[in-house]
């Protein structure tokens, strides 16, 4: 690899990561102070996390919100602490289609404070209303749905944010209301100051969009000069990066408003990740052709990975009652072929490593799928709360999208340098073919 190359890889991925970290960064963060399940924040208050200061109730109804004595009947009756900060996982929405969330909030300093409260694990989370009461009485400060417009939203992004009020040396009773329509329940919720808040929005949104912009600008110049080409492999590269570009704005939120069913959103639904498992498929038939290999079983292998996927997808298109009835056996199935195709994966790219000597592509399947599975096992083994519903972060996004522009890069250099090469023999054949007609001239000149 010339040095030209190892700088221009080493460049790219130093951008994507100074980008990662210049749209996640943000003001000095001041938290407040918990005690006793009461959070006091003061005139400098920027942002907290609510997961292990949340008291959690399954079990409570809306109806439950006209009892004189609410306090009392939540902390009495039907509410648990949660000991977990990263998250707050209640669960399959077959069991637990709501849950509730209790703390009471006092506002220490001078001046009325305006506070946003944001529930940010949005793929396991369908919708989140807000509600405060005090003395005075219940408001309820609004509800954010995953198929709630834009316009309606009182902050308008793809986020479950809702903003409200607390007034100087005031307290508050917040109680925050989640659903889940569809497949495991799981909330993480913060709250933060109204400026902090959106600076915060802003910038993650930012990140988003240059994650998916990259891929897309990768998957149009891999499908031009495959097409410019004719190369196949470049084609079905462009091909994967497509479902990638789509996977990324499902998981990101930007597809909530597509629903397909009247309850049922793309952004929580495997359907995607099926995709995502079937797409690189016929990319690996195509990569691995100079590869040694046994041909009928690995060919046979792969199509029965593609056909799985797609059928497991196709199933996301029954009426609901039918998918309600088989959701979990589907889950579990397309676990299950996240693994299977995680693992082929791997070998076959260790195998074009070993045999052909494909050295770009076993590098970028160890950046893609590496931290992937290292978050699994870490989720098994430490945290304790493994679940067939797989866990994926936004670091792994970059980390995908990393690992598809190095792919990408090597890709294209190896069709330059196949050209260019061919090219060359190009020339010389045809100045080889000129000197022997030059020669064939001269004799028939000297006869």
């Amino acid at each position: 690899m010339s040095i030209r190359t190892k700088l221009t890889l080493f460049s790219s991925c130093v951008l994507l990561l100074f980008t990662h970290l210049g749209c996640e960064q943000s003001a000095k963060k001041k938290n407040g102070i918990f005690e006793s399940n009461v959070l006091t924040i003061d005139q400098d208050f920027s942002s907290e996390a609510l997961n292990d200061k949340v008291l959690i109730s399954t079990k409570l109804r809306e109806t439950d919100l006209k009892r004189p004595n609410l306090k009392d009947y939540l902390l009495k009756h039907t509410t648990v602490a949660n000991p977990k900060k990263s998250v707050i996982a209640l669960g399959n929405y077959q069991e637990y289609p709501e849950g509730w969330f209790y703390i009471q909030l006092v506002n220490a300093g001078n001046t009325t404070r305006r506070l946003v409260i944001e529930e940010s694990n949005h793929l396991r989370c369908d919708a989140m209303g807000l509600f405060t009461f005090n003395e005075k009485g219940l408001k309820k400060w609004g509800q954010v749905i995953r198929s709630t417009p834009l316009a309606e939203r009182k902050i308008p992004f793809f986020v479950y944010a809702i903003p409200f009020q607390i007034n100087a040396k005031d307290t508050l009773n917040l109680l925050i209301h989640t659903q889940r329509f569809h497949g495991y329940h799981e909330v993480s919720f913060n709250v933060a100051d109204y400026d902090f808040s959106l600076t915060q929005i802003l910038n993650t949104a930012i990140f988003r969009l240059i994650d998916v912009v990259l891929v897309v600008i990768s998957m149009l110049v891999l499908f031009i000069l495959g097409w410019i080409f004719s190369d196949r492999k470049m084609l079905l590269l462009s091909l994967f990066l497509c479902v990638i570009a789509l996977s990324m704005t499902t998981f990101f939120g930007f597809m909530d408003w597509l629903m397909v069913h009247p309850s049922l959103s793309v952004g929580p639904m495997f359907v995607l990740v099926c995709f995502l498992n079937a797409s690189y498929l016929p990319y690996g038939l195509e990569i691995m052709k100079p590869v040694p290999k046994n041909e009928t079983w690995f060919k046979t292998v792969t199509y029965t990975l593609f056909v799985v996927n797609i059928l497991a997808a196709s199933c996301y298109l029954l009426p609901l009652g039918w998918l309600h009835q088989i959701e979990m056996p589907l889950v579990l199935l397309i676990w299950f072929m996240v693994v299977m195709s995680v693992v082929w994966l791997i070998y076959y790219s260790f195998i074009a490593l070993i045999r052909a000597k494909i050295y770009y592509f076993f590098g970028a399947v160890c950046v893609a799928i590496i931290p992937f599975l290292s978050q699994q096992i870490v989720a098994f083994f430490f945290e304790g709360d493994f679940s067939p519903y797989l866990r994926v972060n936004r670091s792994l996004w970059l980390l995908a999208v990393i690992s598809m522009v190095v792919l990408s890069i090597f890709q294209l250099r190896e069709k330059l340098v196949t050209r260019r090469k061919y090219d060359a023999n190009l020339h010389f054949l045809k100045e080889s073919m000129e000197e022997v007609r030059k020669i064939e001239v001269a004799a028939i000149g000297r006869n």
